[in-house]
């Protein structure tokens, strides 16, 4: 009679705890972003990141489904150079542009951004790389408004014309982080290495240690820094088949420097990246 009490007790414990015993074991996160249940393969099968990145679980470095997966094709091209560690392929959506509703991405960002150093889309954990989206206006004089009865028009908001949306890469986002990017013409995403002089200048930099200092230097690459004749700045224009490095700082959290390839640009102006790490860096904690 004992013996089938003991049974019965632990029948009930297993029943009412035995999920989350089991998820503990296997270190399943119980905090974290949200996963998107209509492509869970997205998320990959890596062990949690512990730290400022929350817990949640990294992306694969390919994903094969859903609207931020490359396409078969590329995927085909690139694994050859996909067979090497520390590479990747990425798909980034651009921001402000209405999707397909299949093509919906129900992440913080909607799919516009990439961690290098954690390897997800999600904004907001030391993102390395965004797909910026600005929209231009030109004002309109009265003669291209055949509408306009005086001269009054051609200053105001309703006389200004819309011009096509400008998509371009950028680098640092929030509080002290920030970045520079550079491209490389001359050499191939698979050639390039650390031996590089533009590389050698990226592996050397020493992101300052005082908030103060941190905001000079991004101000200074918003602007464009020029080193032995290369440029090296926060924002890049879309250009395909180009090698671009991008060193990208997020104080406490990475710091990781990438060359990078875009390979694609669909009608719908989202681009498809191939990359490489070539370094990470110990973060950089600003001192108070």
């Amino acid at each position: 009679m004992k013996r089938l009490l003991l049974f019965l007790l632990v029948a009930f414990v297993v029943s009412v705890f035995g999920r989350d015993l089991l998820a503990q074991d296997n270190g399943l996160p119980n905090t974290g972003p949200k996963m998107d249940p209509s492509y869970p393969e997205q998320w990959g099968h890596n062990p949690p990141i512990s730290g400022t990145a929350g817990g949640f679980r990294a992306e694969k470095r390919v994903i094969t489904k859903g609207p931020l997966a490359p396409s078969v094709e590329d995927r085909a091209i690139y694994a050859n150079f996909l067979a090497q560690p520390h590479t990747g392929l990425i798909r980034l959506l651009p921001r402000q542009v209405p999707q397909p509703k299949n093509a919906d991405v129900k992440i913080n960002g909607g799919g516009a951004y990439y961690s290098f150093a954690f390897l997800t889309h999600e904004y907001g954990f030391g993102s390395d790389l965004e797909l910026s989206t600005t929209y231009r206006f030109k004002g309109r004089s009265q003669s291209d408004d055949d509408s306009a009865s005086d001269s009054k028009a051609s200053t105001t908001a309703s006389s200004l014309v819309r011009l096509p949306v400008w998509h371009e890469l950028s680098v640092g986002f929030a509080g002290y982080d920030y970045g520079m990017m550079t491209r490389v013409d001359d050499v191939a995403l698979e050639d390039i290495t650390t031996n590089d002089a533009r590389v050698r200048f990226m592996l050397g930099y020493r992101p300052p240690r005082t908030g103060p200092d941190a905001r000079r230097e991004a101000s200074d690459f918003r602007e464009g820094r020029l080193v032995d004749l290369q440029l090296y700045r926060s924002r890049e224009p879309i250009q395909l088949n180009t090698t671009y490095l991008l060193r990208s700082i997020s104080y406490g959290e990475s710091d990781v420097l990438v060359a990078f390839c875009v390979v694609r640009q669909d009608p719908d102006a989202s681009v498809t990246i191939a990359w490489k790490l070539l370094k990470r860096f110990d973060p950089v904690n600003l001192k108070r």
